[in-house]
């Protein structure tokens, strides 16, 4: 569509506030249309929201969206649950998925997590891991240390690093 509309000539006197189209006024302004006029489709972007699920992961609420999709599938540790038709992810991949789908805007805009939030949960889930490693556990008993499988060490380390209280 390319109109061209002659100048708009409008006149604004200064005496009584009011525009006026003839050319008796004291001053004039002349406004060309053709330059305002800009052809351009608005961008209708794909919007996302992120939640918080647990202290591990967080999940992405978002239609469906082709490049988006492949994207999320190229996240690690990424679950996409078909019932509920959310991506969840860990954490600890927050920012990579923010940086991620920041190539994908104007076209997709996701939400953010609240900074604090994400930074307390990652250093979290950080701590934890290394908290547990560093459990003194010789005060248990050696033959029950000897008979337990691996991951229930892990949980008497969770149990004496809590001091006995693990609910």
């Amino acid at each position: 569509m390319n109109t061209n509309y002659p100048p708009l000539d409008v006149n604004y006197s200064k005496s009584n506030n009011s525009v006026k189209n003839s050319s008796s006024a004291q001053s004039s302004l002349k406004i060309d249309v053709n330059s305002i006029y800009v052809q351009s489709k608005p961008i209708n972007p794909i919007c996302g929201v992120c939640r918080l699920i647990s202290k591990e992961r967080f999940t992405v609420d978002i239609p469906f969206h082709q490049p988006t999709i492949d994207l999320f599938r190229s996240i690690k540790g990424k679950e996409y649950d078909s019932k509920t038709r959310l991506w969840t992810f860990p954490v600890s991949e927050y920012s990579n998925l923010k940086k991620s789908v920041g190539i994908l805007k104007p076209h997709v805009v996701i939400g953010d997590l609240p900074k604090c939030v994400v930074e307390t949960f990652i250093t979290k889930v950080k701590n934890f891991q290394q908290d547990i490693n560093k459990v003194d556990i010789s005060r248990v008993d050696e033959n029950l240390l000897n008979t337990i499988y691996p991951f229930q060490m892990e949980g008497i380390k969770f149990g004496v690093s809590r001091g006995g209280r693990c609910l």
